[in-house]
C-alpha cells in the first residue's frame, strides 16, 4: 500500500506539459506562505484554544490565491470531539460556508473513533499507540484539496462541545497569486446523515431511485470530485447494504442514461462485501469494526469508507444528484451519514 501512495506522489511531481518537462523543475509563479497557531512572542505554546461553544477564525486570506495543505491537531479528553468540532470554510464573502462539516467525516472518519487513513487528498496519522497513552484528540490531521480563492477566503472552527479545547494547533499552506484563470471552481463539501428505512419498489427492481440515499444534490455547474460514507449496520437492521448500487445523475438526465453502478463495495473500489481494512490513494476504509462475537467477513459493523474521483472527476453543466442504493433495491435500514466533495463556480 505504501508503495502505491510512494508512486502517486511521485508521479504527481513528475507530470508536465506538452513539452515533457516535469512541472516540479519549472518556475513556480507564485509566492508561498503560511497561517499558523505559532506564538507571535516566540514562545513555545504554538496553539489556540477554543471555548465550549466557542468559534475561533484560523485564517482570514486575501486573494486571489489557492490553500494547497492544511495540518491540525489537537488536545483534546473529549471521546466525541470528531463530531463536536465542526469546520468551515467560507470563499469570496459568500453568505453561507462551501465547507460546513463534523470534523471526523470530513477526514473519513465517522463513527468517533480516530484511526489512520492514508489517502491522496486525506491522511491521519491517529494519536494511538502501544507503548504510550495518548489523550484521544492527538492525532495529526491533513487535508491536500486545493482550495482556490479569488477575494477571500475563511476559515474557522467551531467547538459545539461542552469541553475547551485546550490547545489547538494549525498550518494552512496557501499560494499568493496575481490572478487565477476564469474557469478554476472553488472547493465545497457537504454533510448529511440519515436512519434508512426499507423502501423497496414493486418486482425487487429499482427504476426511479427515489429511495436511495442520497449523498449530494446539488445544482449549478462545477465536477464532483467523491466522498466518504460512513455506515453503522445493525443486527436484525443491516441487509446487504452493501449490495446497493450507486446512481449518479447528471444534468437531470433519465435514470437509464445514468452513471449506474454495481454495488457499494464496487464503487468504493472492493469486491465481494467490505471484507477487510484496506487503504490506497483513491479508494479504501477509513475505519472498519466488526461485532466481537462476529466474523470479519460479515455486513454488521460500523464501517467508513472513501471515493476519490481526482483522476475520474465527473463534470455536470445544471445539476447532479449522487446517490447509492441502502443495500439491494434499499431493502436495508441502517444509520448512513456522508461528506461529498465537488468543485462548483460559484463559491
Amino acid at each position: 500500500m505504501l508503495g502505491s501512495i510512494v508512486f502517486a506522489a511521485v508521479m504527481a511531481g513528475c507530470a508536465g506539459d506538452s513539452s515533457g518537462v516535469p512541472a516540479i523543475v519549472r518556475t513556480q509563479g507564485y509566492e508561498a506562505a503560511r497561517a499558523s497557531s505559532r506564538n507571535p512572542t516566540g514562545a513555545n505554546h504554538d496553539s489556540v484554544s477554543i471555548p465550549a461553544g466557542g468559534t475561533h477564525t484560523l485564517a482570514d486570506l486575501q486573494g486571489p490565491g489557492i490553500i494547497r495543505h492544511c495540518w491540525f491537531t489537537m488536545w483534546s479528553q473529549n471521546p466525541d470531539y470528531l463530531s463536536q468540532i465542526i469546520l468551515k470554510i467560507r470563499w469570496d464573502d459568500a453568505p453561507e460556508p462551501a465547507v460546513n462539516v463534523p470534523w471526523g467525516p470530513f477526514f473519513a472518519l465517522g463513527h468517533n473513533e480516530c484511526a489512520d487513513v492514508v489517502s491522496a487528498p486525506i491522511s491521519v496519522m491517529a494519536g494511538k499507540a502501544s507503548y504510550i497513552k495518548y489523550p484521544p484528540g492527538m492525532a495529526a490531521f491533513n487535508c491536500y484539496f486545493a482550495m482556490p480563492f479569488r477575494k477571500r477566503a475563511e476559515i474557522s472552527v467551531v467547538n459545539t462541545g461542552d469541553e475547551e479545547l485546550r490547545a489547538f494547533f494549525y498550518h494552512i499552506d496557501y499560494q499568493r497569486h496575481r490572478a487565477l484563470p476564469d474557469d478554476v471552481c472553488y472547493f465545497h463539501a457537504r454533510y448529511r446523515s440519515e436512519r434508512t428505512t426499507v423502501g423497496k419498489e414493486p418486482n425487487d427492481c429499482n427504476v426511479t431511485a427515489k429511495n436511495n440515499y442520497v449523498i449530494l444534490d446539488t445544482t449549478g455547474s462545477g465536477h464532483y470530485v467523491g466522498c466518504t460514507l460512513h455506515v453503522d449496520a445493525r443486527k436484525g437492521e443491516a441487509g446487504k447494504w452493501y449490495e446497493g448500487d450507486d446512481m449518479i445523475i447528471v444534468d437531470g438526465e433519465p435514470l437509464d442514461e445514468a452513471i449506474l453502478g454495481t454495488g457499494s463495495e464496487d464503487y468504493f473500489g472492493m469486491a465481494w462485501g467490505v471484507r477487510r481494512w484496506f487503504q490506497s490513494p483513491y479508494f479504501g476504509t477509513g475505519y472498519h469494526r466488526w461485532p466481537p462475537d462476529g466474523p470479519e467477513m460479515t455486513q454488521l459493523g460500523q464501517f467508513s469508507l472513501y471515493r476519490w474521483h481526482l483522476l475520474d472527476p465527473i463534470p455536470f453543466k445544471k445539476s447532479i444528484r449522487v446517490t447509492i442504493e441502502h443495500g439491494h433495491n434499499n431493502d436495508a435500514a441502517n444509520k448512513y451519514a456522508s461528506v461529498a466533495y465537488w468543485y462548483a463556480r460559484n463559491p
